[in-house]
């Protein structure tokens, strides 16, 4: 009735328009009594208010809405609504009638509305074409209409056009440009692949760009194949929109879009991390004004099988029509349904169709020599390229054993190679220089050989470096092949946390046990030492600072920079503790000095009549001064078992001119080549003169055996030529690359260990990884605790590698990547499982503590580190093994998800 009246403001008290009950019919008849007050002078309803607050109480519309709402579309503001609704719907013709139908005197909201709904819907030329006539008109565009030019740049790909009325803006109208007006330029630049141009649109960014900039970026990166700039943009999703799974999805296709299997698994790992649950995908059609979802494998449609069926002949006329669909970036795609399943598989570069019996549930692809697992959804393929052609289609049983034994053998290699390595760098720590003093009063001229290298730091550089050289080269390589990856690379902290592990407690508690039953070595410079602990567990704590307290799961350049200053702060403070000097150094006496990493005492001289006729040079000389030092390890005679024995000038005794002499005739170039040689012919020699006396012939035979078993390393590393050359130098250099080499290959079969099992990578790095990086740190400690009188070398390397794994190894890798990703990106390094890497770090600190604890014990009570009665050796080595169990069972179980 007061509708009827034309009463419509009276209307609505009576009506309490926000209960549920409010049918729309009762809506409808406001609109229609609105449509008619409007028709009235000075009427205040308009039924498009009406509609809004329909749709604000969130009442749906009928059949009957919209026709008395469209009625209403009668005055010039009411009709410029409408041809808004045409141009967002797509109904450009019928918009451009409304737009027309509006008259002269159009105002700036109906030409923007124009102007926009064209861009939207591609007609990019007519968008330009109405807005210079907007501008002829005399009509000021606003904000809303510059954005609408732009984006008919966007989708007509109108680079040039774009960039003028983006310049124009301010210049011209006066418009301030607003994070959507970048967006559009990022776009714009992203689209047609200048992704250099989108950047630099994104680093001149006034705000900080959103959600839309970095989805536009990632659009144009990823249809042009940049992937660095994909990781940036997906990385920078996820940090706005954390509980977005979409964006996770996303950066794991498009790693597995460049093969980089590992990475979409560690993306994966990093959702369940965060407690992120993928959507599940969908579609929507429209059928008859009826509107149908569907989502990935979806079978509650009632005409399943009809719809699967419909899809394999639209298929298959796509396939004769010469359709080829994009693989690459879903290599498998496989669809169930119960009843005419249709089976989509995409293997790399080709896809098959099939159709399977609906009761077929153990359907299986499989193809040599690849096999494909599916891991929630991201594909991987545990590719093998070690053992032999076509091994993926062994069971997977068979596969890891395979790969364990490979990894067996790598350690065996590495421990050869690290007995050479350590025989090098004595020599280059043992390289003396000649200082001449001349007495004031007799004007005699003395020569004095000192020592090059400083026993401290020869310590923290040569022996831990060098020991800790297949973590630091093989994290410096993967940062190299992974530069511009927003994450860190494979070999990231996690392993070296677990090689700092290994290093503290099973090296530790093997050489506790090394020296002979009642033999006790400690550590003589107690000073250096705690210098160097302190900095071992500062590094810890730093890399802890890093990841959770100053920058939270990112690396900055500035914290990289740090990292590796820090090394050359150790250094210094080792040297100053060395040398005692004020104020840096500690109060704290020398018990002894161990000048000589092979003490005269240590090596007995013993001559073997054989090798004295192999080689009577190097005794003839010997025979002229008793006080010459001997080196054990320089020479081996053809069967591998007799020494022979090389006579060097003492280093710290002060000798006249004449000396050199005697130098000269040892290092002749003919005695190095004659060693060289050895080296290959005790290689090839399997049965030596050791084996020859043991009486049991099944130890003879597993002699035989085992030197069978070293023959392939023993022949590689005969090309290290003798340490007598260059000082050792060349010796040293490339022991290092076959450490390093032997280390890549750890990595590797450790990688498809993990693939083959399904191990969490993290565990393995834990375990295996750690263990096979940080065997020739475990070689060098024992070498050193068997050769050395005290325990400064042992103990020493085990701190100084541990200080170097962070100083150097995860410093170096980071400031590649963070250097290029600021030049690049200026985004910083993000680190993946941080909470796990960070629950890692305080049980290392705690089970180190009691390590220490144990040590220190040891101090005060029997008065050494290592050595002392058999069993409190042993009882001190099975604790710190416990030690070490205790931190990588609580580790896994943390980064597996299990506690």
């Amino acid at each position: 009735m007061r509708v009827q009246a034309k009463l419509i403001s009276s209307t609505h008290p009576t009506l309490n328009l926000s209960h549920p009950t409010i049918e729309p019919f009762v809506w409808n008849t406001l609109i229609r009594g609105a449509y008619v007050q409007s028709k009235a002078p000075h009427s205040n309803e308009s039924p498009l208010r009406i509609f809004l607050r329909m749709r604000f109480h969130r009442v749906e519309p009928d059949f009957y809405t919209f026709p008395f709402l469209l009625q209403s579309f009668n005055s010039p503001s009411q009709l410029q609504s409408g041809q808004d609704m045409y141009a967002k719907c797509g109904s450009i013709d019928r918009a451009r009638w409304v737009f027309n139908n509006l008259g002269p005197n159009k105002d700036v909201m109906a030409w923007s509305a124009m102007i926009t709904g064209l861009a939207m819907h591609g007609h990019g030329k007519e968008c330009l074409e109405l807005f210079s006539e907007m501008k002829n008109s005399g009509v000021r565009p606003n904000a809303v209409t510059l954005l609408g030019v732009l984006c008919a740049c966007v989708h007509g790909g109108l680079v040039n056009e774009g960039k003028e009325y983006f310049t124009r803006m301010n210049r011209e109208f006066g418009i301030v440009p607003s994070i959507q007006h970048y967006g559009c330029m990022v776009d714009l630049y992203g689209r047609t692949g200048l992704i250099k141009e989108a950047w630099d649109v994104v680093h001149s960014m006034p705000m900080e760009p959103d959600v839309l900039v970095w989805g536009a970026l990632l659009s144009g990166s990823r249809m042009h194949g940049d992937i660095g700039t994909c990781e940036v943009a997906l990385n920078k999703l996820i940090e706005l929109e954390p509980t977005n799974s979409g964006a996770y999805v996303l950066l794991s296709n498009v790693y597995a879009k460049v093969g980089k299997w590992k990475d979409a698994r560690n993306m994966r790992d990093l959702m369940e991390v965060n407690g992120v649950r993928k959507v599940p995908g969908c579609s929507f059609i429209e059928v008859d004004g009826f509107i149908h979802e569907f989502f990935v494998g979806d079978e509650s449609h009632p005409e399943t099988k009809e719809i699967y069926l419909m899809l394999e002949e639209i298929l298959d006329r796509l396939n004769m029509k010469g359709y080829a669909d994009d693989t690459k970036e879903v290599p498998l795609f496989l669809l169930k349904a119960l009843a005419g399943i249709v089976v989509v598989i995409h293997v790399f570069t080709h896809v098959k169709y099939e159709v399977y019996d609906a009761y077929d549930t153990n359907l299986m692809c499989f193809e040599l020599p690849k096999m494909v697992k599916s891991i929630d959804g991201v594909s991987s393929t545990c590719e093998s390229y070690l053992i032999f052609r076509g091994e993926t289609g062994l069971g997977d049983g068979l596969r890891t054993f395979l790969y364990v034994v490979v990894l067996a053998y790598c350690f065996l290699g590495l421990s050869a190679i690290t007995a050479r390595f350590f025989l090098s760098m004595e020599n280059v720590v043992k390289q003396t220089r000649a200082v001449v003093e001349i007495d004031p009063q007799t004007n005699a001229e003395t020569v004095r050989h000192v020592k090059v290298w400083n026993y401290t730091i020869a310590d923290i550089t040569l022996l831990a470096f060098g020991t800790s050289f297949p973590q630091i080269s093989l994290a410096t390589i993967d940062a190299i092949r992974n530069i511009g990856n927003l994450y860190a690379g494979g070999l990231g902290p996690g392993t070296l946390v677990g090689s700092a592990a290994f290093d503290l407690f099973p090296i530790h508690a093997v050489c506790v046990v090394v020296p002979k039953a009642g033999e006790l070595k400690k550590i003589s410079d107690l000073g250096v030492w705690l210098v160097e602990l302190f900095w071992s567990f500062w590094a810890y704590v730093w890399l802890y600072i890093i990841l959770e307290v100053w920058t939270p799961k990112v690396v900055t350049l500035l914290e990289a920079c740090l990292t590796v200053l820090q090394f050359g702060l150790l250094l210094i403070h080792a040297y100053a503790q060395d040398k005692r000097w004020p104020y840096l150094s500690l109060p704290l006496a020398r018990t002894e000095r161990p000048e000589d990493w092979v003490p005269a005492e240590a090596t007995p001289y013993k001559q073997d009549d054989k090798s004295y006729n192999e080689y009577p040079e190097i005794f003839q000389a010997g025979k002229e001064d008793s006080r010459n030092i001997v080196d054990i390890f320089s020479i081996h005679s053809r069967n591998g078992t007799g020494p022979v024995y090389q006579i060097l000038p003492c280093t710290d005794a002060t000798e006249s001119s004449g000396r050199d002499v005697f130098k000269k005739l040892v290092f002749e170039g003919d005695h190095v080549i004659s060693i060289w040689k050895q080296q290959f012919l005790d290689a090839l020699t399997l049965e030596d003169t050791e084996s020859r006396k043991l009486k049991n012939k099944y130890s003879r035979v597993a002699k035989i055996f085992w030197q069978s078993l070293l023959a392939p390393w023993m022949i590689l590393f005969a090309f290290v030529p003798p340490y007598q050359i260059a000082h050792g130098w060349i010796a040293f250099i490339l022991s290092l690359t076959f450490i390093s080499g032997i280390a890549y290959i750890v990595t590797k079969v450790t990688d498809l260990i993990s693939c083959v099992t399904g191990i969490n990578a993290y565990v393995l790095a834990f375990t295996a990884l750690a263990s096979g990086t940080s065997w020739p740190d475990l070689v060098a400690s024992k070498i050193a605790a068997e050769r050395q009188t005290t325990a400064d070398s042992a103990i020493a390397n085990i701190t100084c590698s541990n200080s170097v794994n962070i100083y150097v190894g995860i410093g170096i890798p980071w400031l590649i990547n963070t250097t290029y990703n600021f030049i690049a990106y200026r985004e910083p390094l993000r680190i993946q499982n941080s909470a796990g890497l960070s629950f890692s770090l305080l049980i290392f600190f705690s089970t180190s503590v009691g390590c220490i604890a144990v040590l220190v014990f040891r101090r005060l009570t029997l008065g050494a580190e290592l050595g002392g009665p058999r069993l409190w050796a042993w009882l001190t080595s099975v604790y710190l093994m416990l030690l070490w169990i205790i931190f990588v069972v609580v580790s896994s179980l943390k980064v597996s998800g299990i506690i």
